[in-house]
């Protein structure tokens, strides 16, 4: 069976001479597809997008395929017309930058081009058809097409395999995929600007949706009608590394994520304030320029703000940290926990406790929305450390996302929609 992923921004992950970002979603399909290709009768691909790689090249087991677009003649024509207009969002649709003779003939032509391009890509949106990506999809003829996350690019895919009788799968990345807005014929935009009928394109369609939790699942039952096949994201156990012994008192509070209005990095800020004892580190992506900026300025002395940390490197922050903290308006199952779990490190989070991993599974501490607790929490565990939390969050990772066993889930849920 081929299998195919379709992540623009995975390349960074699987190319690790790359550089570029990258979230939850790209690290839990490159560790799905990895181990997938490993199997016996499965035979992996990605499409991702364009970083200036060969448009296809086999990395270790896998086959990766850039999706390029290749500029239409409207397109070229607006490129030699570029050092005289400024395409704009709003009518006229252009500014004129500088005025010269062949302006006559210009005027009259970058309208004609702003206008089929204006009508084809309304027509392209009405379809969930992108051509570039069409076309990589095609050349890579795979029996089942994955995307991970409620968007445009899984809305394609799931249109692209329902044209071609090809299997779709739809990945649940956080709770956020799973809107009360998000029906048909919705003109509701989230805070990464996609239409709520959009999302529930690939919602309502796709022919397997795989949740993360059985949080998950009630919401694909009770919002969508839609049932769904738990399966827990994946870790590597065997990368497993023991975190130095910690006194009292040191180490640090470990912040990671996106600068934007999900991942709500302007709370660690706040939280650092009230505990200014407390050392912090903020692993922070530039998501939202102007929420990094925020960040940067308002960040007290006891706060470290990293913008990027190699892969390769991120274990050590694990290792030296005293806690992890979540701030996050929703989440599915972050990464950074797991990745928390293989080192023992106690997470407490402000609002996320999937499936009660904190709370019941007492794998750290959820404050249910009060900032006040949560700092109380991080100031307990710099200052005295948990060895319950340590112990447990280890323990519960092996339990319920050792990377072997949620692989063989996959491959099952997979041969069983194949065999359709």
């Amino acid at each position: 069976m081929k299998v195919c992923f379709v992540l623009p921004y995975a390349y960074p992950l699987l190319d690790p001479g790359a550089r570029g970002r990258f979230g939850g979603a790209e690290f839990r399909a490159v560790t799905f597809g990895r181990a997938l290709a490993r199997l016996p009768g499965f035979d992996v691909a990605f499409a991702v997008g364009d970083q200036g790689q060969p448009h296809r090249q086999r990395i270790d087991d896998i086959e990766v395929y850039s999706v390029r677009d290749d500029p239409s003649w409207d397109d070229r024509l607006l490129e030699r017309l570029r050092g005289s207009f400024h395409s704009e969002s709003r009518f006229p649709w252009f500014t004129i930058e500088r005025w010269r003779p062949g302006l006559a003939w210009e005027v009259p032509a970058a309208l004609a081009c702003l206008t089929v391009r204006a009508i084809r890509r309304q027509v392209q949106r009405r379809r969930f058809d992108d051509p570039a990506r069409r076309r990589v999809l095609e050349e890579i003829g795979a029996d089942v097409y994955a995307s991970f996350g409620a968007h445009h690019v899984t809305a394609e895919v799931v249109a692209f395999c329902r044209r071609r009788g090809r299997r779709s799968v739809l990945f649940i990345s956080s709770d956020y995929d799973l809107l009360d807005e998000y029906q048909p014929g919705s003109r509701f935009r989230n805070i990464y600007d996609e239409l709520g009928h959009v999302c529930h394109y690939g919602l309502a369609h796709a022919d397997l949706i795989v949740a993360q939790t059985a949080r998950q699942q009630a919401l694909l039952r009770d919002r969508f009608g839609r049932s769904s096949t738990l399966i827990r994201n994946p870790i590597d156990l065997t990368q497993t590394v023991p975190r130095p012994h910690r006194r009292p008192g040191e180490g640090f509070a470990l912040w990671i994520g996106k600068a934007d209005d999900y991942k709500r990095p302007e709370l660690c800020i706040e939280l650092a304030l009230r505990c200014p004892e407390v050392p912090f580190t903020m692993i922070i992506n530039r998501a939202a320029p102007n929420v990094f900026e925020t960040v940067l300025t308002q960040a007290p002395t006891n706060v470290e703000v990293v913008e990027q940390v190699p892969l390769a490197q991120i274990t050590d922050y694990y290792r030296r940290a005293a806690v992890l903290v979540n701030t996050s308006a929703y989440e599915g199952v972050p990464n950074a926990f797991l990745q928390a779990g293989l080192c023992g490190l106690p997470v407490v989070s402000l609002v996320a406790d999937p499936d009660g991993m904190l709370s019941v599974g007492r794998c750290g501490f959820c404050a249910g929305g009060d900032l006040g607790e949560l700092a109380a929490e991080v100031r307990r565990i710099w200052e005295n450390g948990n060895e319950e939390y340590s112990q447990n969050i280890g323990n519960y990772v092996e339990r319920h996302h050792d990377l072997a066993g949620r692989t063989a889930e996959l491959a099952r849920a997979l041969s069983l929609l194949a065999d359709r």
